[in-house]
């Protein structure tokens, strides 16, 4: 099975929809390892979304400049595991300060 992007908007009072959704769509596609989301726009809601997605078990890597990489620990590939790394050694310097 190929996947393919998905591009949509998103309007922020369907965000825990989206989460469930995402939620269901990686625990029927073993395969699928990555979500990754272009966010372009920052709006006062948006922090409910990445708070909704942490709940739901994803981790959540930004990789700047609005590119978000959200992902299942149990679901790691190489790429994967070097974005928990970054992410763990990011924060560990920020909560050090």
């Amino acid at each position: 099975m190929s996947l393919h992007p998905l591009f949509f908007i998103i309007v922020f009072s369907v965000y825990p929809l989206l989460v469930q959704s995402l939620k269901e769509i990686f625990e029927h596609e073993p395969n699928l390892v990555e979500f990754l989301m272009s966010w372009n726009r920052r709006i006062q809601e948006s922090s409910q979304f990445y708070d909704l997605m942490k709940d739901a078990g994803f981790q959540i890597y930004s990789h700047g400049k609005g590119l978000y990489s959200f992902y299942k620990l149990d679901r790691m590939d190489s790429y994967l595991q070097t974005l928990a790394e970054l992410s763990s050694t990011t924060s560990n310097k920020s909560s050090s300060k």
